[in-house]
């Protein structure tokens, strides 16, 4: 199971051209820590044991426990003991489809500002 980073980025034209894979193991590692509080969690082992694998023009997040897409898009009644927001489809929940939600906005800001960073004059 991954996760792809993709939507209407208002920094598109820049990102067309950036090729960084350190810009893109940030953003996996941003996007990761995000949604988070949105994974499902008993012991910690399916929100911890991913990897963050950047692609050139883009990010997957992989989760590699045998039973995350199970997880990922089953129905179950998941403890909130731990993670309040624990839910299923955990990215989609957290960022929107349009990255409109608090946490999709947080994203890009962190990416522009990321960006920023690389591209001051």
């Amino acid at each position: 199971m991954d996760l792809t980073i993709t939507g209407n980025i208002p920094t598109r034209d820049i990102l067309a051209g950036l090729e960084d894979s350190g810009f893109w193991a940030f953003a996996g590692s941003t996007a990761h820590r995000l949604m988070y509080p949105y994974i499902p969690f008993n012991e910690g082992v399916l929100a911890s044991n991913i990897e963050i694998n950047p692609t050139g023009s883009g990010v997957e997040i992989v989760f590699l426990q045998p039973y995350a897409e199970k997880t990922y898009y089953g129905n179950f009644n998941f403890r909130t003991d731990r993670h309040p927001l624990a839910t299923k489809e955990w990215d989609k929940v957290a960022f929107g489809e349009s990255f409109e939600k608090p946490e999709g906005e947080k994203l890009l800001e962190d990416m522009q500002n990321y960006i920023n960073t690389i591209y001051r004059d």
